[in-house]
């Protein structure tokens, strides 16, 4: 089979591989999508992301759906043929956090793409049985991989929840920020507020689902969500672009007593806050790991129209072009939204 191989910092190679045989308990998928995530990017272009290294080939992506081809002992469904979305978090299930209910806190978690754990860049993989979940017939291939990114938005809004009829500020108008504010915008926000520092995700952001845009590189921010709410701020915001400045525009415009999500990943180890404005406002700041217990609940509101993320698939390449895809997510070239890779 086909796979595209990572060996480190912007090394990536097709290789042919033999296909793998599912073991008890597992299927064998044929991968038909993969979206690439701005962790895929970052694997490629620093070859690590914190101290999780790339130390020997291996490939990556994780946001994957495919058909079942081959089932492993004592595997009796998804049947053959089915078409199933694939939640790449595969945990032990035994340790204290899994069992009170944080698997995506795990520590012995193996994660799809993540060191030395293989991806989804690849024609075939062997997945758990109970962790790949069929998709309907009507929901298209690259929607059922967007199932992955938009558990991690609906995790936010879990973790930070939204009251009917709330305001909601989403700093970082990329697929991460796009999928919160859906999820917020499904389970009750009145009005979405987003910010980008790159002009095309603004217009995107706006006719995709936002209320209003904002670009902080010519806007206070802080000031015109504070205008747009009546001096007092958003009832909730996300942070979802992994820069500090956002995380001090996200504490800062909030309101008193609002809730405040840091969703994105910083590309530093250590990042600061307000923190006496947080004290002040009496802020909670929660964090957000992956997601949990989502895939059945984002399969059923995509089902409903609830949520609609189609737009979102900007580029398509085949897996030869992988390389292509990951350089065109990370120049953010050609209005690139979300780049899906189709092996």
């Amino acid at each position: 089979m086909k796979a595209a191989v990572l060996y480190g910092k912007t090394d990536i190679r097709i290789e042919n591989r033999p296909r793998p045989a599912p073991r008890e308990g597992e299927v064998l998928v044929r991968v038909k999508a993969v979206g690439v995530c701005g962790s895929d990017v970052h694997y490629f272009v620093y070859g690590k992301i914190g101290d999780q290294v790339i130390k020997k080939p291996q490939t990556v992506g994780h946001e994957f759906m495919g058909f079942v081809e081959a089932l492993g002992p004592g595997v009796k469904k998804p049947a053959v043929g089915t078409r199933v979305a694939c939640d790449p978090n595969i945990n032990c299930g035994k340790c204290r956090w899994c069992i009170e209910g944080k698997p995506n806190c795990c520590p012995n978690v193996k994660f799809y793409g993540t060191p030395p754990v293989e991806g989804a860049f690849q024609e075939y993989v062997t997945h758990p049985a109970e962790l790949c979940y069929e998709i309907p017939e009507a929901m298209s291939d690259e929607d059922a991989a967007l199932l992955e990114p938009l558990g991690i938005g609906m995790h936010a809004v879990d973790i930070a929840p939204i009251r009917l009829g709330d305001t909601v500020a989403v700093f970082g108008s990329g697929p991460i920020g796009l999928v919160t504010a859906a999820s917020a915008r499904a389970a009750g926000a009145a009005k979405i507020y987003m910010t980008d520092v790159i002009p095309y995700r603004c217009a995107f952001a706006e006719k995709f689902i936002a209320d209003g845009v904002a670009n902080p590189k010519e806007i206070d921010v802080v000031k015109w969500l504070r205008d747009l709410t009546h001096g007092e701020g958003p009832d909730v915001v996300y942070e979802c672009a992994g820069e500090e400045q956002c995380v001090h525009q996200a504490v800062n415009s909030v309101r008193i007593g609002g809730r405040c999500c840091i969703v994105g990943i910083p590309k530093q180890d250590i990042m600061s806050f307000p923190a006496h404005v947080a004290r002040r406002k009496e802020l909670a700041l929660a964090h957000v790991r992956r997601a949990r217990f989502v895939v059945k609940e984002g399969i059923a509101i995509m089902d409903a129209g609830l949520v609609q993320l189609s737009d979102m698939v900007t580029h398509s390449f085949s897996l030869d072009d992988v390389e292509k895809a990951l350089n065109l997510v990370h120049n953010y070239e050609d209005g690139v939204i979300k780049a899906m890779i189709l092996p």
